[in-house]
């Protein structure tokens, strides 16, 4: 199920559209395609949209001290975006752990150019 979708447009990109969302279920269940999708294309629906085949974000995340933290979801996907709207940051909801001890949080992600 495709859900909490972000859309933008990059600059000068002549009307194409771009949307970051979450997919948790495969359709046999949880598998390799839950996670992070990306799609694009024209707004004015004079092409079809196209859906990236690799991942747009995972459930991991690699700090700049090496580390890499798994999260036990990764969702609501956000993007910040520059003064000329290139996007900075991939912001989202992720749960931490799981059991009595999860808790959720927002994790900003910087974006690398």
């Amino acid at each position: 199920m495709n859900e909490d979708p972000f859309i933008w447009q990059l600059p000068g990109q002549d009307g194409a559209a771009h949307v970051l969302y979450h997919n948790w279920v495969d359709p046999g269940g949880p598998g390799p395609f839950a996670g992070g999708h990306h799609a694009w294309g024209p707004l004015d629906g004079s092409a079809p949209w196209r859906t990236s085949t690799t991942m747009a974000f995972p459930l991991t995340a690699a700090l700049d001290d090496g580390r890499v933290l798994t999260f036990a979801r990764r969702e609501r996907p956000a993007l910040n975006l520059d003064a000329g709207g290139a996007p900075t940051e991939l912001v989202t909801g992720v749960l931490v752990g799981d059991g009595a001890g999860a808790f959720c949080a927002t994790f900003a992600q910087p974006i690398a150019r």
